[in-house]
């Protein structure tokens, strides 16, 4: 990582962020430059296959569509809604489906987006074979304790097996609780018992040893409910007990104005106290369907999103945020309500950035000390251009004499150092970089250093 703007560093790459990239935002927003400078946090959405815009069919491999630009900009996570549940990844007794989960890692080691893994135990979504019924607590094919854990482990083993050092973080036990506390009455539970959650953990991170081992729930994230107690006495047992799990996953399917923050945070300080991390993993905020459409609806959604982000960015205890989906398009909020409840996520249904994209925008922006900070490097004596696969510099003053132009991508990171003689008044092809968004820094004779975005498609 290259800068943190807290310091205030006026280096060449602030004063690109804030003048070349600002000015060219209403075309293209993007948060990911900004995301890029908060170490070791990530702001992500889930995808899934839906409508026109089927993401494991079709729009992993289209990075120039609205749809998967949208994904590129704006994050830099990404989870799979559906494509590695159980019945999805393990859909015969024998037989791994893998290939959407490595559409999913390829995408995201293309475009610099950090792949997670969802999930690998739940009550809900299981293959038919398993014969676990509708509701994912029968018992019908009669298994025993020691053959439904061969099951388990198979499964589990085979799967972190397989995205080893791809994935490097996984929902490994999903929503085991019921609204009591007490745990979830799956077939997980009733014919292994309560120790399948410990198995699980353990075999995941038997696995893959790098991993972060996440449990996931709804509904308990608040400090004090019952749920929530129970969640975090069993986290605090599996971690006295030795099981690695790493973090508490809070799902956050929130409705508008209804999100106690200070109970949230109260209670990810907890989980912090005891060497836990927190994850927020499925965030979206729904506005009932008698305020959908309403500036004071979607103004308050805005409050909301940003209070979230502001529980990753300004403690110690969470490290990451994933949407459950980023469209209202294809958003699961209003089929789930029986269309009580809407408009949920950060863009609209034509794609489009709502309001609460924009607060967030606007307060990591505050968060980051852009508003401190002078723009320059208004005119320019070359102009850069992209064409197809190549980068081109042409000089607009004949006697401005360039040392090196360097590329980063969003993160900060060097990617490339091209010499005059490769790049100025000659094609210099980009085989070698992915699609996304790149900075070049020029760096004249008097090592002055102009900057420039280009999208590489």
């Amino acid at each position: 990582m290259i800068i943190h703007l807290r310091m205030k560093q006026k280096i060449i790459i602030i004063l690109f962020l804030v003048s070349g990239f600002f000015n060219q935002v209403k075309a293209q927003d993007s948060l990911r430059l900004y995301l890029g400078q908060i170490p070791d946090k990530y702001f992500g959405t889930s995808v899934a296959d839906a409508s026109n815009e089927a993401f494991f069919q079709t729009m992993y491999n289209l990075p120039g569509r609205t749809y998967t630009k949208r994904i590129i900009y704006n994050f830099n996570a990404l989870t799979a809604g559906n494509e590695m549940k159980f019945y999805a990844i393990h859909p015969q007794p024998d037989g791994f489906a893998l290939d959407n989960g490595d559409k999913l890692c390829d995408f995201g080691e293309q475009h610099g987006l950090h792949p997670r893994g969802h999930t690998l135990v739940w009550h809900a979504q299981l293959p038919s074979w398993l014969g676990a019924g509708n509701t994912g607590y029968e018992n019908n094919n009669e298994y025993t304790r020691d053959s439904l854990l061969s099951i388990l482990k198979h499964h589990i083993t085979t799967i972190v097996s397989h995205y080893k050092g791809r994935i490097k973080e996984w929902d490994v036990v999903n929503e085991p609780f019921e609204g009591d506390g007490s745990l979830r009455k799956s077939i997980w539970q009733q014919v292994i018992g309560d120790d399948y959650i410990d198995s699980a953990f353990v075999w995941a991170h038997q696995a893959d040893p790098d991993a972060t081992l996440v449990l996931n729930e709804y509904g308990a994230e608040p400090w004090g409910t019952s749920k929530s107690n129970g969640m975090y006495n069993k986290i605090k047992s599996l971690v006295e007990n030795g099981i690695p799990v790493h973090a508490a996953g809070f799902q956050c399917h929130a409705t508008l104005g209804q999100s106690n923050f200070t109970m949230i945070k109260n209670n990810m300080e907890r989980y912090h106290e005891i060497g836990v991390s927190c994850v927020i993993t499925e965030l979206d905020i729904r506005i009932p369907a008698n305020q959908m459409g309403t500036q004071a609806a979607w103004d308050a959604q805005a409050s909301d999103y940003v209070n979230y982000v502001k529980l990753m960015t300004e403690t110690d205890y969470c490290h990451g945020i994933v949407v459950w989906g980023f469209t209202d398009k294809y958003s699961w909020i209003p089929a789930h309500t029986n269309y009580t409840a809407g408009e949920a996520c950060l863009f609209n249904d034509l794609l489009n950035p709502k309001p609460a994209y924009y607060a967030i925008e606007n307060y990591l922006k505050t968060y980051l000390g852009y508003d401190d900070i002078k723009q320059e490097l208004k005119h320019k004596p070359f102009e850069l251009i992209t064409k197809y696969n190549e980068l081109y510099i042409h000089l607009l003053d004949p006697g401005f004499k360039i040392k090196q132009t360097t590329l980063y991508n969003v993160m900060g990171q060097v990617v490339d150092a091209i010499t005059n003689e490769q790049i100025v008044e000659t094609n210099y092809t980009l085989n070698h970089l992915h699609s996304g968004i790149y900075i070049a820094i020029i760096t004249d004779e008097n090592n002055k250093n102009y900057a420039t975005r280009f999208f590489k498609q």
